[in-house]
Parts: C-alpha cells; sequence; structure tokens
C-alpha cells in the first residue's frame, strides 16, 4: 500500500505523462510489489547449538488455542480464505478462457490480418483480442456499420496488441490480481497499468496515421454498444469506465525530454527507494510464531502450541528442548523437557506428546 501509494504521488509530482513510459514504470512499481518479500529480511529464531536436538521455537503472537477454536489459530483460517480466493478467482479465469473459445466457435470468420485471423460475433459489446501463438481478434456488430477508417482505426489497434504481445502479459497481471485478490491497492494499480497500456497503443494508432477526431468517434461508438458480459481474460477495445480519459489523452501534448526523463525518474527512483526501507522498517516480517526450528525431518503432523495467557502477558518467548521417545509407527510415546522458558514448558511437552513423525524417521531429541 505504501509503495503504490508512493509510486502514484511521485508519479504526478514529476508530471509523467507518456504513456510508454507511465506503462514501464507503472510494471517496473508491480514487479517491485512481488520483490518486496524477497528483499525484505525475515526475522528466525536462532537453532539451538546442541548437537542431535531439534528445535521449534515459540514466539509472542500466536495463540493455537484462542477464541477461534483450540488446534485452529486464526492465521490458518486468513490463509484459507486467502487461498480460496485465489483458488475462485483461478477458476473464473479459466471458466472465461472456455466461454472464449465458445464465443469463437459460433463467430463467423470475416478477413485474416497476416498470421491473425478476424472474426465477427453477436456475443461481444466490444472489440476482442486474445491468443499468443495463434492470436484471433473478434469484432461486434455495430463495428460493421462504422465508417471506413473508424473501422481501420480499431483494427489497427487490436492488431498493434497483437503486435506488442500484450494479451500474454495481462494473462500474468491478471495472475497476479488472482493471488493478491484481497489487497484494494493491487488491484486499483493492475487497472492503472492496464489503463496506460491503452494509452500506449491509442498513441500508437495515432501515429500509425488515424486523426485523433476519428479515433475518438471510433471511442464514442464502441461506448455506445449494447453492454453485455466481459469475456476475460481478453483485450478488450475499450472499458467504459476509462472512456473519458481515454479520449482526453489523444490531444494532450506527451513529448519528454531527455533531460527531464532522466532527472524524473532519478527523483522517483530515489523516492521509491526510501518508501521501501522505510515499509520494510516498519513492517518487518518475520517466521512463524511457532517454527521448527531442528527435529521436523519426518515430521507428519505437529499440534499447535497453545499459548499460556501468562506468557503472552509478561512476553515471554524462547525455545524449549523436549527429548521424545518414537514408536515403530513414528508416534510420540513418552516426551520430557529439557530446557526453556518455565512458563511454555508444559505447552510445548503437551504439543509435542501428540506429533508423529514417519517411520523413517527417528529424532531422538525434539527442541520446541
Amino acid at each position: 500500500l505504501m509503495l503504490v501509494a508512493a509510486a502514484a504521488v511521485l508519479e504526478l509530482a514529476c508530471r509523467i505523462r507518456h504513456p510508454r513510459y507511465l506503462l514501464h514504470y507503472r510494471q517496473g512499481v508491480l514487479a517491485a510489489i512481488l520483490l518486496l518479500p524477497a528483499i525484505q529480511p525475515w526475522t528466525r529464531p536462532a537453532a539451538d547449538s546442541a548437537t542431535g536436538l531439534a528445535a521449534v521455537s515459540i514466539t509472542e503472537g500466536e495463540d493455537a488455542g484462542g477464541p477461534l477454536g483450540r488446534g485452529i489459530p486464526w492465521t490458518n483460517l486468513v490463509l484459507g480464505t486467502i487461498v480460496a480466493g485465489a483458488a475462485l478467482r483461478a477458476v473464473w479465469l479459466c471458466l472465461g478462457a472456455l466461454r472464449l473459445r465458445a464465443i469463437l466457435r459460433r463467430a463467423e470468420i470475416t478477413d485474416h490480418a497476416g498470421a491473425t485471423r478476424v472474426y465477427r460475433s453477436a456475443d461481444i459489446a466490444t472489440p476482442v483480442t486474445f491468443g499468443w501463438r495463434d492470436p484471433v481478434v473478434l469484432l461486434p456488430p455495430f463495428y460493421f456499420s462504422l465508417p471506413a477508417d473508424e473501422q481501420v482505426a480499431i483494427l489497427t489497434h487490436e492488431l498493434l496488441h497483437i503486435e506488442r504481445s500484450d494479451w500474454p502479459v495481462a494473462l500474468g497481471e491478471e495472475a497476479i490480481r488472482s493471488l493478491l485478490w484481497f489487497h484494494p491497492a493491487v488491484w486499483w494499480h493492475i487497472s492503472r497499468i492496464q489503463l496506460a497500456r491503452e494509452h500506449t497503443v491509442d498513441r500508437l494508432v495515432i501515429e500509425r496515421g488515424a486523426e485523433a477526431d476519428r479515433y475518438a468517434e471510433a471511442l464514442l461508438s464502441a461506448a455506445k454498444a449494447p453492454r453485455c458480459a466481459e469475456p476475460a481474460p481478453a483485450n478488450l477495445f475499450l472499458k467504459r469506465r476509462h472512456l473519458a480519459k481515454r479520449v482526453a489523452a489523444l490531444y494532450e501534448e506527451v513529448t519528454m525530454t531527455r533531460t527531464r526523463f532522466y532527472s524524473s525518474f532519478s527523483l522517483i527512483g530515489a523516492g521509491l527507494a526510501i518508501v521501501i526501507k522505510t515499509g520494510i522498517a516498519l513492517f518487518p516480517l518475520s517466521a512463524p510464531a511457532q517454527d521448527v526450528v531442528r527435529g521436523g525431518d519426518g515430521l507428519l503432523h505437529r499440534t499447535p502450541v497453545s499459548y499460556p495467557a501468562e506468557a503472552i502477558e509478561k512476553k515471554i518467548e524462547g525455545t524449549v528442548i523436549v527429548q521424545a521417545s518414537l514408536d515403530d509407527a513414528g508416534n510420540v510415546t513418552d516426551a520430557r523437557v529439557v530446557s526453556g522458558p518455565e512458563m511454555l514448558r508444559r505447552a510445548a511437552l503437551r504439543s509435542v506428546l501428540d506429533w508423529h513423525y514417519s517411520q523413517a524417521a527417528n529424532p531422538r531429541k525434539v527442541v520446541e
């Protein structure tokens, strides 16, 4: 959230208007979002130095036996919700791809533009482009009633998406949005990337000879077409919420001198570096509050430790070393505490007694 907000403020402050630069810049910010966990140091508890011991560190902040139910930590519920949401988004994308294929089967081929097949389809409301190795352009009925110059402008727009290989890039952005579906900043930023991509292609259409007035008319004609469900994942010629910005951008001056380019992006880079460093300091990532430091090899099941309320109040955390015995099936049959904070020993011992290892595992000592 900090990175996206700072990127938007710096973009306005430096008056970045060139659509191609904006597109690359916003894509770079998205890449930085994905790299944040990799560049941010993780805090992990140190392993016990005793030879042959296994360890699980218990730190403040996790209570497996809390109000959400014994043995069901709230973090597991949050993680399950995130995974379920990502799975639903993935299913939605797959269903969208199947719908595109169904639309294509019903469509009527009208022309070939090089390696690209052009179809007419009554199932769409706006021109649609999809496919990578075998790209396809779908054109709605209203397209064929437009003046010839508007038709050329629209078809040029779609073919430029194919020339630039925009569809696989857009598909990757949708995959990122599916993984991070829960974060509104990611949704907003990816929407801005998509708008910058359309601005870039619009500018290229004008550079290829289309008149701005006629191209604006083509955009308005697409906006007036009857609505229907938008097929996804695909590059749509127009999203109605983008109409005003795209028409206005056709008449904007977008020149940028080399000096201003380097000075602006140097300032932006320095600003984002400060924001990233500040974010890392304010929101450090840490390992799970209960972490198997040693003795996790062959561990199939581990009951979470119920963090004692008194230990939470006194902010007691640390490593409890437990020596455990296993039977032939890998079940813990006996255990005793070797060392560790007094208030954490009973909870750790109760957890270890419910552990289960694979038959091949034979840890003589377990540290929790």
